[in-house]
Formats: C-alpha cells, structure tokens, sequence
C-alpha cells in the first residue's frame, strides 16, 4: 500500500460565492519546505511537472474539510499542473451547512489548503537524506484546513460576482499569526517534553 502524504499549502487563491468556486494554489513547485513526520524532520521539495496529467481526472478528486473523509465539501472542477507558481485547482464547493461554513471561512482567511497525495516513484533524496525532492506524485484530494505546512499556498482575495459583494480575505490574522508562530516555534525548538 503507498504511503498517503498530507501537505498543506496556504490559503485560497479566490473565493467567488455567487458561482460557489474558491481557486487554490494546491501545492506551490520549487518550494523547499520542512516537513516533521515521525519524529523526523527533513526538507521536501515538490517539483514542477510532479502530478502528470492530474488534469483529466479533477471532476474525481474531492474536496474535504481537515482531510476527513465524512467531511466533504465538494469536488474539484478543474485542475492545472503547468503553472510555475504550483498546482492550480478550482474547487467546486456544494450548497450545504458545511460548505456554505467553508466559503465564508475562506473568505475570512481563516481557512487554508492542504494535500492528500501519494508518492508514485521518483522520490531523489540526498546522501544525509535530509532533503527529498518528489517528482511523481498521485493526488487523491485537496482539504480546507485551519493549519497548513506550505505557507506559499494561499487564498490571495475573495470575490463575488456582484460588485457590491466584493470583500478581500485577510491574509493574515493576530490569532493565525500566533498559532504559526506557536508551530513554527515548536518545530525549531522542541521542549522537553515532545
């Protein structure tokens, strides 16, 4: 069995309510990021051309809530690996509860992006294997999550077709700065007792 990978990337790139579509930087290429994953830290770096042809397949990657599947919020409309910056994902957000919740949040820039994928091969590590470089990976869904690991993937404004509507989500907050800044503190420092 492959080895699910969960990496997040920042917040929405767009948020349009009236077409229920928020616009994301899924996973930012070229971006070297540390990674904690069983007690280990090291750096990976995903690289451009890493999911193929994602494309043909976005109407069947699903869109969650913190990666739990009993949370769904939608599905991806439309995918595109190419772009330098990363992979671009438009995601389809359905007309409930939850997903009403999850465009309001996003638009707030409360709510960021995060990954599930799995590596398909073509993992180069370097010889202290502190350092990974992925170029073949498999994407199986896109979440909305409050804390992401990428800080390069982000919601970068939300609009509204109707001029009126038109908000700009915060790219940051005092609460969202502290609790990077608690993470962050935490990876670089760890007490006593981690």
């Amino acid at each position: 069995m492959t080895e699910m990978l969960v990496r997040s990337a920042a917040a929405p790139a767009e948020v349009r309510f009236a077409e229920r579509e928020i616009d994301v930087v899924a996973i930012p290429y070229e971006t070297p990021t540390d990674i904690i994953e069983r007690g280990r830290m090291y750096v990976e770096t995903i690289g451009r051309g890493s999911f193929g042809n994602v494309g043909s397949r976005a109407d069947r990657i699903k869109a969650l809530r913190e990666h739990n599947p009993l949370m769904p919020i939608g599905r991806c409309r439309q995918i595109d690996p190419t772009p330098l910056v990363g992979l671009l994902a438009t995601l389809r957000i359905s007309p409930t509860d939850l997903g009403d919740e999850t465009l309001v949040l996003a638009n707030d820039g409360v709510l960021d992006v995060s990954c599930g994928m799995s590596s398909q091969g073509g993992d180069h590590w370097d010889r202290s294997r502190s350092h990974v470089r992925r170029t073949n990976l498999r994407l199986h869904e896109i979440s909305l999550v409050a804390l992401p690991a990428y800080e390069a993937a982000q919601v970068l404004t939300v609009r509204s077709t109707q001029p009126e509507d038109l908000v700009y989500a915060q790219l940051a907050t005092p609460m969202l700065d502290e609790v990077r800044a608690w993470i962050a503190d935490t990876r670089y420092h760890p007490g006593p007792n981690t």
